[in-house]
This record gives structure tokens, sequence and C-alpha cells, in this order.
């Protein structure tokens, strides 16, 4: 290992388009300060925030080649974009930084950051916070999880089922963007309510091989306040709740609709809870076709998201197998 390293350090040094994929690819977790982060980034993590970086410091190094660094950012918050932060709390997060040297960090800068909470706070995306990336991060968090902009049309994780995507409400707004296939509204969860997301406990346990379940999680939505709180993102059709034409989950790049739903063919009206009460559902992932799984059991991240809230969790490939047995 120590003789494969050090050839691969020599090769570096000698043939120069060796050294810059190293240092110009963008590893997931990069140390990498763009002007602006991606729409798609910004649209699928559970918090986007604005604020100072007050302090950073390595906390360790995996003298792998590239090193694999964990860091320790703090940021003191101006601003929050989406997600259940406040403002001018000074929030501690983890970031991993995979490249040759090692991250230098600009304190003392404002910086836009994409935040996920699975695991502990960690940063899963920075950037400097410039006002083209300002702008481009507003627009985006302005958006349902899931929706896109796509050559000035905004378009729903509905659009493919097209006219039969929406069936106009009851409670129709008139002043909120809609998607350009389906007509549904930009409809949002709104303050007062909080999304969970648990793992259903595996149907044959397995301390081995599958520890985390065989891909069904419940979903609950749960009023925070003392009164009583209506979420536009949650249909009803009379008492019915119509839970899979309203939550999308993100694997991979990609967004899918729950399995098995479709398009919002009949009127409906959204969902009031009252204080302190909650609505809950449970989705199977192990049955959505599309992500790739696996072959060495390595975790893939599932997020699921409704309205403007996203929470992530995540699945191994033990348990699809052993969901599949």
């Amino acid at each position: 290992m120590t003789m494969l390293r050090t050839l691969m350090l020599s090769l570096a040094f000698f043939c120069p388009c060796i050294a810059c994929a190293q240092a110009l690819q963008p590893l997931p977790g990069a140390m990498k300060f763009p002007d602006s982060l991606s729409p798609e980034t910004l649209n699928s993590v559970e918090a986007v925030i604005v604020g100072k970086l007050t302090r950073a410091a390595i906390v360790t190094m995996n003298k792998s080649f590239p090193a694999q660094y964990h860091c320790s950012l703090s940021i003191s918050v101006e601003e929050v974009l989406s997600g259940d932060v406040k403002v001018g709390t000074q929030l501690q997060l983890s970031h991993g930084a995979t490249q040759i040297s090692d991250p230098v960090y600009p304190v003392g800068e404002r910086v836009l950051v994409a935040v996920k909470f699975r695991g502990g706070r960690r940063a899963h995306a920075i950037a400097m916070a410039t006002d083209e990336g300002l702008a481009i991060a507003r627009a985006a968090c302005s958006l349902p999880v899931g929706w896109s902009n796509q050559h000035g049309k905004l378009l729903s994780p509905w659009a493919k089922f097209g006219d039969h995507g929406w069936t106009e409400a009851n409670d129709q707004p008139q002043d909120v963007k809609r998607c350009a296939a389906t007509g549904r509204p930009t409809y949002m969860v709104g303050q007062g309510v909080k999304f969970t997301v648990d793992h259903q406990p595996p149907a044959k346990p397995d301390k081995e091989s599958n520890t985390e379940g065989d891909g069904q999680y419940t979903l609950t939505l749960t009023n925070t306040t003392d009164k009583p709180v209506t979420i536009f993102a949650l249909r009803r059709a009379g008492e019915r709740i119509l839970w899979d034409q309203c939550v999308v989950i993100l694997c991979q790049g990609k967004t899918y609709t729950v399995p098995g739903s479709g398009g919002v063919a009949e009127k409906t009206e959204a969902v009031t809870l009252q204080p302190g009460k909650g609505v809950t559902h449970v989705v199977n992932v192990s049955t959505l076709e599309g992500p790739e799984w696996s072959r060495d059991d390595s975790p893939i991240e599932f997020t699921f998201a409704i309205g403007e809230q996203c929470v992530t969790e995540s699945l191994d490939a033990a348990s699809k197998q052993n969901d599949q047995k």
C-alpha cells in the first residue's frame, strides 16, 4: 500500500493531468468555494443558511490519497432561507473535505451553506455568499423540494402525469406559482408544523445484515403550536389524506413520486391539524424503481419531502435484499 501511494504521488509530480484531476475533480464534500451552489442542491437539503464563518478547524485527517479531512465549522447565522434554524444563533457544523492539501476556509467571510441534519448537523455544501449565489439560493428555496425550473418552465415532480396530475382544488390559491405541466400550485407546509421520518423496525431482525428496517418509513406531520394549523401541502379528499400524492422522494440526484401514486384526480382540500396533533403515513422505498443498490452494502440516502420541508435517512443494500427474501 505504501509503495502504491508513493507511485501515485510520483506520477502526480511528473504528469500534470493526474495532479489536476485529483485537485479539480468535484469529489463529494470537496473543499471548494464556487460562486454559487446548484439549485438542485439548495432545493434538497434540510436547511439553507447565510452567515459569517467565525471559526474553522481540522478535527481529523485520514492519510489516504487524496486525504480525507473531518472539519468543524462555526457560523453566526444572519439569514435563514429554509429549514428549522434561528437567526442569531451560533451554528456548529461538521464538514468533510477530500483533497490533496489541507482545506483553507474563508474565516471571517460571509458564506452560503446547505445543511443536512442526519447524523448531526453538517455542511453538505458551502460557498461564498455572492450576490449572484444568494439570488439563485432564494429562488431555489422559494419552491417546494423536488420542483425545478427547466428552460423557464416550472415543473413539479408530478409533471409526468400531465393533465391528469392535478384537479382544481376547493381552496385553490390565485397568487402562487404553478407547475407548467399540471397546474399544481407550489403548496408549502408552513410555520408551526414539524416533519419527521422514522425507520419501521424490520420484519425479520438480523443484527448482521439488517439493522435499519426493510425500507419502510413512518412519516409524521405534527402541529407544534397552540392553535389549529392548515397544511396546504398535504391534501385530503373527504376524510382520506392523499399522502402518496403529496410526498416526494429524492435519491442519487433524482426525484421520485411515491411508488404506486398518480396524479390528483379529484377536488381536494388542505389538511388542518389541531394544536399538538399529528398525522402519520408509511412509505416503502424498497419498491422504488431507479435507485442503484450497492453490492458492498453501502448505505443509500433517501430524502423524504413535502412542501418546503425534507428529512434525509439512509438504508443499506442488505435491508433491500432482506425485504426481497
